[in-house]
């Protein structure tokens, strides 16, 4: 190959092919002929959202660095754009951290979101679980009276990334029998975060007796509500079921001593999944959509492991 840069063809294999482009068009149809690019569900498109999650850009790193490895040429789109990009861009199939208003007429998986139609293919967080998982965790760890705050922010939302979620029947799965008055519920919206999350500390606070931990779906209540309980005498710890946000306790400015424990989503293992998912969709006739839910793994930090 003359007149063609080394950088050019390293933009071509990551999926930076300019369509149109005659250099570009001419590599990847060299790189494809030579099975340097995986030309039986190449290429993929990704469509990412406008403002992505914590999770959704994780995920989105990890399904590119799984594709790379794979030989597969993706794309990226969003939303506002899929349409044009899917004409533009031929793809096999699609993978998307995004909701559509519609299926795409191409093999799709939805990463990191639950679809309500039966007949499509999702990779995504199982909340309820995780939540049974969390609490168990909890019960094994020596814990016997715990709260659990549980935000109904943009519940449609929540429901497509993570499942419906019922604390009392989670409660009940991990063996502990729900107290209402530890249960407390609030519509949480961004504007409102705050505030949402001072009312939720100071309701366990003022409880008698307190809680020992206080479980929540998600480690991006932890900030705020470490913050009012660090000001408080008692020793209500926190843990959550998974790191959307923060991702570890390293991450968290406050103080350790208030953490119980913390989910992490398997990302890595997700992106692979949707991966062998889409590529399955694109090769085999006889497929059938499934839907395949992770877990989050819960790490205990023990009293005497804090600092």
């Amino acid at each position: 190959m003359t007149e063609v840069s080394l950088s050019t063809v390293y933009r071509v294999l990551r999926g930076g092919r300019k369509i149109g482009n005659p250099s570009h068009d001419r590599v990847y149809r060299i790189l494809r002929e030579n099975g340097f690019i995986n030309a039986a569900v190449s290429p993929l498109v990704l469509v990412e959202q406008s403002n992505p999650s914590r999770h959704a850009h994780l995920l989105s790193r990890a399904f590119s660095a799984v594709c790379e490895s794979e030989r597969i040429h993706l794309y990226r789109s969003d939303e506002s754009s899929l349409e044009n990009d899917l004409e533009k861009f031929q793809p096999s199939g699609v993978v998307s951290l995004a909701e559509l208003p519609e299926i795409p007429p191409v093999p799709t998986v939805f990463l990191n979101c639950h679809c309500r139609l039966p007949e499509t293919c999702e990779v995504a967080q199982n909340g309820q679980q995780n939540l049974v998982n969390l609490l168990w965790a909890l019960r094994s760890a020596g814990y016997r009276r715990i709260g659990c705050f549980f935000p109904e922010e943009d519940m449609v939302s929540y429901n497509r990334s993570q499942g419906d979620v019922h604390p009392e029947s989670a409660f009940r799965a991990a063996g502990i029998d729900p107290e209402p008055q530890l249960i407390y519920r609030k519509n949480v919206t961004a504007a409102t975060h705050f505030d949402d999350c001072v009312e939720a500390a100071r309701y366990f606070s003022a409880l008698s007796p307190q809680p020992e931990v206080i479980a929540l779906r998600s480690d991006a209540y932890m900030y705020v509500m470490a913050g009012f309980l660090g000001r408080q005498t008692g020793s209500i710890r926190l843990a959550a079921a998974d790191d959307s946000t923060y991702a570890s306790c390293a991450d968290i400015n406050f103080p350790a001593g208030k953490l119980a424990a913390l989910g992490r989503l398997p990302c890595d293992a997700m992106a692979r999944a949707a991966l062998e998912l889409v590529c399955a969709a694109v090769t085999r006739s006889d497929f059938t959509p499934r839907k395949i839910w992770f877990d989050s793994h819960i790490s205990i930090y023990r009293r005497n492991e804090m600092k």
